[in-house]
């Protein structure tokens, strides 16, 4: 009986290292993501790309519809892409930190929905900012991509 205590006790101290590493590793990974981010933004140009509205205008002189093209906004391309590295290293900051127990707790249940939550919103900029490099600038349109861009 002895046996079998020392053995689950050894499992556990190992499963605790384990752990413990990936806090480390999550920590570092964290550090690297943010000075990447930072430096991207810091070399980063002055490219930006358009993103415009469309939408139907009345026109009285010939009493029918017109399209009407408004510009929206201006992305700057460089920190926004990024936000892909700045995401990231979010997400391993808060599974160093103050969401450490809960990631163990899903660890332990073969589970990492964190890494899911941040490879939605990491994948769905990255496929409207390429969208946008091959000239789809409309509002509508990159909401959409961003927000049903299947996972």
């Amino acid at each position: 009986m002895e046996k079998n205590a020392t053995a689950s006790s050894e499992a556990t101290s190992q499963t605790d290292k384990r752990f413990t590493r990936l806090r480390r590793f999550n920590l570092i990974m964290g550090f690297l993501h943010l000075v990447q981010g930072i430096f991207m933004i810091l070399v980063s140009n002055d490219t930006t790309y358009p993103i415009f509205t469309n939408y139907l205008s009345f026109d009285a002189a010939t009493r029918s519809l017109k399209p009407s093209t408004e510009l929206f906004y201006q992305v700057p391309f460089g920190p926004a892409v990024a936000g892909f590295l700045l995401i990231s290293a979010v997400a391993h900051f808060y599974l160093a930190t103050v969401g450490y127990p809960r990631y163990v707790q899903n660890l332990k249940k073969g589970m990492n929905p964190v890494r899911f939550y941040e490879y939605a919103l990491s994948s769905s900029l990255m496929i409207v900012l390429i969208g946008m490099l091959i000239g789809l600038w409309d509002l509508g349109a990159l909401i959409l991509i961003f927000t049903l861009m299947p996972r």
